[in-house]
């Protein structure tokens, strides 16, 4: 085993008890790697601290400047295909949970409807319509369509905010609410 990742929390406190953890399984060798958000500040105060972190991952920081806007985005894994079929993951914590499954986003005119995305909420009889707002950019190294300019990104998002009324909501389907219930259970 390489190490582990810590990501959120009290990296310094966790770090302590994850080295432990290690030490006493006989893997003193195993790294630990900190990420999350980190920037000089956060860093001089970690390792000041004297925390037992090995590799520290430093992304948003490292690429934007302090004073330039930017979003921080960060990939969860929620379903894992193999062999044995497919499973479902997520995270339970308090702080940062996920839903499981492959989603897709349905916008209807009065709500949002996250659904798995092998669900079809339009396609049963009598079922208002609704957009499908996620498309595949990138399968099996293709890019599917060309890439938006950031004029016509942002042409798009004002459209679609037009869309969204007061009121409006978002849902999920029955279906991910059974999945992220037997998971948790």
């Amino acid at each position: 085993m390489w190490g582990v990742r810590l990501d959120s929390g009290d990296l310094v406190e966790l770090s302590h008890k994850v080295r432990k953890i290690l030490d006493d399984a006989g893997l003193r060798d195993a790294k630990i790697m900190a990420t999350g958000d980190l920037n000089d500040q956060k860093l001089q105060a970690i390792t000041d601290s004297g925390a037992p972190i090995d590799v520290f991952g430093v992304g948003t920081a490292l690429a934007t400047s302090s004073d330039a806007p930017n979003l921080s985005a960060v990939y969860k894994m929620v379903e894992i295909r193999g062999s044995g079929g497919k499973r479902y993951t997520a995270k339970q914590s308090a702080e940062k949970s996920t839903v499981p499954a492959s989603k897709q986003v349905f916008r209807f005119a009065d709500h949002d409807l996250i659904a798995g995305s092998w669900e079809c909420p339009s396609c049963s009889p009598g079922e208002a319509t609704s957009e499908a707002l996620l498309r595949p950019t990138l399968l099996h190294g293709q890019v599917m369509e060309p890439i938006p300019s950031a004029r016509e990104a942002r042409e798009y998002c004002i459209e679609a905010f037009k869309k969204i009324q007061p009121g409006h909501r978002v849902e999920y389907s029955a279906e991910l609410l059974e999945i992220m219930e037997n998971l948790r259970a």
